[in-house]
């Protein structure tokens, strides 16, 4: 009888689920599984203006590595949608949504 390898994910902590400053919005996510590399994530915005995070690596043979759950957020109504950056750095991804115009 085959079985499926199975992946786990893991859902991240989050330090601030938005913290709104003068001309952006940060999302911060803490403890992201080790191994992951911002170059991993999708970050996408479909057009309710919700940021879905994927994890776009491949699960492997064993099915043991952690991988990030398929993680959705509300964009504040204050947010250019059009140029948002992330970094990663030691297991915590900032995004930075800029302020649209006027807000």
């Amino acid at each position: 009888m085959a079985s499926a390898a199975a992946t786990h994910g893991v859902d991240p902590s989050y330090k601030w689920k938005w913290l709104e400053e003068s001309d952006t919005n940060l999302l911060r996510l803490n403890d992201l599984p080790a191994g992951l590399k911002l170059g991993d994530l999708l970050v996408r915005v479909d057009g309710k203006r919700r940021l879905t995070i994927t994890d776009r690596r491949k699960p492997t043979p064993s099915g043991k590595a952690l991988r990030l759950n398929k993680t959705t957020f509300q964009l504040p109504k204050t947010a250019n949608p059009d140029t948002i950056t992330g970094c990663f750095v030691d297991g915590v991804l900032t995004l930075t949504v800029p302020k649209a115009k006027g807000q």
